[in-house]
Parts: C-alpha cells; structure tokens; sequence
C-alpha cells in the first residue's frame, strides 16, 4: 500500500504541471524543466483537479493515518521489548536463586541477558549450574510460581501484538503465533513435578540461549528481531 502510494504520488504532481494553465514558476524558468513543461502541458482541468485531489488525499493519509500507525507501532515495540527484557532478568534470577547461586548481582543479571553468555555459563564445563537450578525448581514451587507470573504477562503483551498490529509479512505474524502456542503451553504444564521441570526449562533454555532443538544453536535472538521488525 505504502510502495503504490510513493510511487503514484510523482505522478500526481506532474499531473498538476501538466493540467495547470498557469505560467510556470519563476524559480524554473530558464532551467532544462521549462521546455518539458511546455511540451507536456495541455491546460487540462479534469487531470489538473484530479492530479490536485489525490495530492491532498495522500497528504490527509500520511497525516491522520501514516504517523499515528507509526507513533502506535514504536509504542507498541518499546513495550513489548521491556517486557521481553524483564522476563529475561526475571527468569534468570530465578535460576540463580533456584541452583543456590550467590551470585545474583544485577551485572551478572545483565550479562546472562545475551543468549551466548548465558549458554556459556549454564552448559559445557558449568552443565552442574544448570542441573543445580533444574533441582532447585524442583524443590521449590516459588521460582516455578514466580516464572509463571512473568510468562503470563509475557503471553498478554504477545496477544496484545497480535490484536493490534497488521503485519506486512504472514512469516512475521506465523512467529508469533507460535511464540504465543509456545508460552501458553509453558504455563499450562501440570503441576510441578520433574517432568513438568524438565519441559518447562527445555523450553526456557531455547529462549535464553537461542537454542533450537532442530538446529541447535542459533547466532542471533530470534524473538528479539521479530519485536524489532514490528
């Protein structure tokens, strides 16, 4: 919609100088523009007040229409963004604390936000940290309880998205339409038992380490790029 509008738009304003009858203007007079203007221009009222009406319609959408969508969409990025940073801090805080950790620092918190980082410090050498935490969800209904709260609330600005963005893309709204599949399941699991552990932090474990259980590691936050691309 946006690409015909731009591309119909120099037309209208040709159309304009085309049907005008009035002398062209005095800034492009003697220029290469003045003969063409002369052999293009026809005095025609019709494609003038056409060319004129389409103009200003266009002016109207980009006005009443164009910047509020924009203005909306920023909002709406800027939102879910933040919210998608602090279910990360949030999550992961409640790993640290879940595997004993004493080392919650906010700097900690921070680093372990990029998916290289946090696969690093869960897996390979330091797998027991990872196992540690399984264990401590386990034990501890509360870190379960408290990661539910923020998936909810993660799954309510997902929704919020899809009600309220038209996307350009079907890929884009596929995305996330499954991201939103995915977080649903994640806190409908049954109550917490291991295996309800185990398919709760598997699922985890693919968004804080960008981890895909077909392709294994991937080299960039995919549900990141798709906030940005709304």
């Amino acid at each position: 919609m946006k690409k015909l509008i731009l591309f119909s738009l120099p037309i209208s304003i040709l159309g304009i100088f085309i049907g005008s009858d009035d002398p062209i203007l005095p800034f492009l007079q003697g220029t290469w523009v003045e003969p063409l203007f002369y052999s293009l221009n026809n005095g025609n009222s019709i494609v003038f007040n056409l060319s004129c009406g389409y103009v200003v319609s266009i002016f109207l959408w980009y006005i009443l229409v164009y910047l509020p969508e924009v203005k909306k969409r920023k909002i709406i990025r800027e939102n879910i963004s933040q919210r998608y940073k602090s279910f990360k801090e949030n999550t992961i805080c409640n790993l640290l604390y879940a595997a004993d950790s004493h080392s919650t620092d906010s700097n900690l918190v921070n680093e372990l936000c990029d998916h290289n980082q946090f696969k690093e410090y869960f897996s390979g050498e330091n797998i027991q940290r990872w196992y540690d935490a399984l264990n401590g969800l386990d034990e501890n209904g509360r870190y379960i309880r408290d990661i539910h709260i923020d998936l909810k609330l993660l799954y309510k600005d997902i929704e919020y998205v899809l009600n309220n963005i038209d996307f350009s893309e079907e890929g884009s709204h596929s995305l996330f339409v499954t991201l939103q599949e995915n977080v649903f399941k994640a806190i409908n699991y049954a109550d917490c038992h291991y295996d309800h552990v185990k398919k709760l932090s598997a699922f985890l474990y693919t968004i804080l380490a960008s981890w895909s259980l077909v392709d294994g590691k991937m080299t960039e936050d995919i549900i990141q790029k798709m906030i940005d691309q709304i």
